[in-house]
């Protein structure tokens, strides 16, 4: 049996997940390891530098709030939004309006 940290289901395909948790971190979710997010990027001013940020996973929780990450986001947290853009091995919001993964 499966012990779940989060409602953010699995996907049957390898597809990763650009995401906004808590509006504090830009990162990802692999497609069978829901339990975290990679960070691409955290807000100035949060607990850790950047540089100890990237790579750095955080263990998402019922409590924690994920959203897809937008090319705005990019733009806000200060990360180039080209290597993502259109390529299908990542999933992200294309419009405006905030969709929640939880």
């Amino acid at each position: 049996m499966e012990v779940r940290l989060n409602n953010i289901p699995k996907l049957g395909e390898y597809v990763i997940r650009l995401v906004v948790l808590n509006e504090r971190m830009l990162g990802y979710i692999y497609p069978d390891k829901t339990s975290f997010v990679v960070a691409l990027a955290v807000e100035p001013g949060d607990c850790v530098s950047l540089l100890d940020a990237i790579n750095m996973r955080r263990y998402v929780s019922f409590d924690d709030k994920v959203r897809w990450a937008t090319e705005r986001d990019f733009d806000d947290f200060n990360v180039c939004f080209e290597g993502f853009r259109n390529d299908p091995m990542y999933m992200y919001n294309k419009g405006t309006e905030p969709i929640y993964l939880q």
